[in-house]
């Protein structure tokens, strides 16, 4: 059946028009969505750790390369580097309901 070439089952993205069997627009250009969507998701995040003041500097820093891996069109870098970013905000947010120290006798 031609149905699955019009689902990205990588990104869980569905193509429309696919008559054809072939997606409407390139491959290119759903990756670059899904590139800035993990990009947005990943602002998101940081933005998230920073209010609370537990951002961890691999987030930002990893956050910064997806941002110029994406201008520099490595798509899969920049998804990549977003992933990363969103990752070490989610965890400096769990951090957070850790307490500081711990006391042993």
């Amino acid at each position: 059946m031609h149905m699955t070439a019009c689902i990205v089952a990588a990104f869980g993205i569905a193509a429309a028009g696919c008559a054809s069997g072939v997606a409407a627009g390139s491959a290119q250009e759903v990756n670059a969505d899904v590139a800035r969507a993990a990009i947005a998701r990943a602002e998101r995040a940081v933005r998230r750790a920073e209010a609370l003041h537990m951002l961890w500097t691999t987030a930002d820093e990893a956050l910064r390369g997806a941002r110029r891996a994406f201008e520099a069109g490595d798509l899969a870098a920049a998804g990549a580097q977003a992933r990363v970013a969103r990752e070490h905000a989610d965890l400096a947010i769990a951090q957070k309901r850790y307490p500081p120290f711990r006391i042993q006798i």
